[in-house]
């Protein structure tokens, strides 16, 4: 009889390092992990009715999904807002046996630039031997601030959430942004998911090496805005990819 495959979604938000950690795990022979199933633009989500249904209730595109392969673990992306009833699923995956892996990126503000850089520039991740883009953008306080208030509300809801549920946490500053600290924090996951340790590396690099300040034409509008506003508490970094 075929062992019970193990089953993990790694969740979290767009521009927090999911792409990054799956791209490390796939690394595992064991280990088959898909991105994100619950994207709108996919093939088997174009049509209203079945985005709307899957989003309600995703258990059987996932085993359709976890059924195509032949590694004794499967995962893969998940974002909150990818679920229309985001507690009573996770809560009944987690019954299921899904472990939960929940991927914190803890500095809302650079999500939010990389977000809006990602999505003026086109260029979502980059593989070694991509070459990075050079432009410089525009962004509008307006757009900042929209996207810090949708980032924040889904920040609370994942916390708030993940008091209902098991989950192993992975920190992106704490476990993912230094490379030194990728196979300990993967290690820890193999170990969760019952397997043996394997090297870990990933042909991922960051979309561009400048700080927001070389990227973003009015960065100093954008700091002024800051200080005056509900954010002010957070600070821009050079890490925003």
């Amino acid at each position: 009889m075929k062992n019970e495959i193990r089953k993990f979604l790694i969740l979290g938000q767009s521009r927090s390092g999911t792409q990054l950690l799956r791209s490390l795990l796939n690394n595992h022979a064991d280990i088959h992990c898909d991105g994100e199933l619950l994207r709108r633009d996919l093939r088997y989500t174009r049509y209203r009715w079945r985005h709307v249904l899957f989003r309600l209730y995703p258990d059987p595109l996932l085993r359709l999904w976890q059924n195509k392969t032949s590694t004794p673990v499967y995962g893969c992306n998940m974002m909150i807002y990818h679920l229309a009833l985001p507690k009573p699923t996770l809560r009944r995956l987690v019954r299921s046996n899904w472990i939960v892996i929940h991927l914190l990126r803890q500095d809302l503000l650079n999500i939010a630039l990389s977000y809006l850089i990602a999505n003026r520039s086109g260029v979502w991740h980059r593989e070694s031997g991509e070459t990075s883009f050079k432009d410089t953008f525009t962004i509008s306080p307006t757009d900042l601030e929209r996207e810090l208030i949708k980032r924040s509300r889904w920040r609370l809801l994942e916390l708030r959430l993940r008091k209902e549920i098991p989950y192993q946490e992975v920190v992106y500053e704490r476990d993912l942004l230094d490379s030194s600290c990728w196979q300990s924090t993967c290690d820890t996951l193999f170990r969760e998911l019952r397997i043996d340790s394997s090297p870990v590396s990933t042909t991922l690099r960051k979309t561009d090496r400048r700080s927001p300040e070389e990227i973003i034409d009015n960065f100093d509008e954008l700091q002024a805005w800051l200080q005056n506003s509900r954010f002010r508490h957070l600070s821009v970094t050079a890490n925003q990819d």
